[in-house]
């Protein structure tokens, strides 16, 4: 989120293509394994409590944590795309202009901004875990 903020207000051709790619590599470095890992012990901990066997024995707030744990993993997952291909139509504009300055490049850097949209479901997850869990 913060490097989206300063990526947005950096007008050095140089310094957009470095958070552009510093963006791609955090997302396949850290964040998609990341993702996975929380998705995998998400369903390991529903698996030894039980839960995938009988949903009744859900907690009434547990379905809303789970929908809003899914709608963040998918913006996740939708975000690492558009970083992606973000980077690789950075990659491909011409050397010395602002990568920002490409209309293909700026379609996918809004696409990037567009997947924020998962920030308040985490929040609200988070919410529901600390004070229903």
């Amino acid at each position: 989120f913060v490097l989206e903020i300063v990526l947005w207000r950096t007008k050095s051709a140089a310094r957009q293509r470095a958070y552009i790619d510093l963006h791609r590599v955090i997302d396949l470095v850290l964040a998609g394994p990341a993702l996975l890992l929380s998705v995998f012990t998400g369903i390991l901990l529903l698996w030894q409590r039980g839960y995938l066997d009988d949903t009744h024995r859900w907690p009434s707030w547990f379905e809303d944590k789970l929908i809003c744990a899914a709608c963040v993993v998918v913006a996740n997952l939708v975000c690492i795309g558009f970083v992606v291909l973000r980077a690789k139509n950075s990659d491909n504009a011409p050397s010395g202009s602002a990568p920002l300055d490409q209309p293909n490049v700026q379609r996918w850097h809004y696409a990037v901004t567009s997947t924020f949209i998962g920030v308040p479901f985490a929040l609200m997850a988070l919410w529901l875990a600390v004070n229903k869990g």
